[in-house]
């Protein structure tokens, strides 16, 4: 279950403004899940804030968080599976860093 609220800013943060150019909405999205295979009574709960300079509503909100967690999504099943990076024991220096970047090319 996902909840959305969009809110302008507030008048008592309209000073803060200017460390943000064009601030126009605060954004919340909470998510509640159950893990079933702890068969926990209580969902879990995960807030996440946000600040957007486009003038969303909360419907158009979810579509952009939901959109770009498909595309993270996509590019890291392909990084794990197709190139095994959760199993590469690279850790010296920078090279770790460095592999990846490559393969972000590849």
């Amino acid at each position: 279950i996902r909840l959305h609220i969009v809110c302008d800013v507030p008048d008592e943060l309209i000073d803060f403004t200017f460390e943000w150019k064009g601030l126009k909405k605060l954004c919340v999205a909470v998510s509640f899940r159950s893990i079933i295979a702890e068969q926990k009574k209580e969902p879990e709960m995960t807030v996440r804030y946000y600040i957007s300079s486009a003038d969303l509503t909360a419907e158009k909100f979810a579509t952009v968080i939901r959109n770009h967690w498909h595309v993270e999504n996509k590019l890291h099943w392909r990084l794990d599976v197709v190139m095994n990076e959760d199993d590469c024991k690279i850790r010296r220096g920078n090279a770790a860093e460095l592999f990846s970047g490559i393969r972000h090319i590849a």
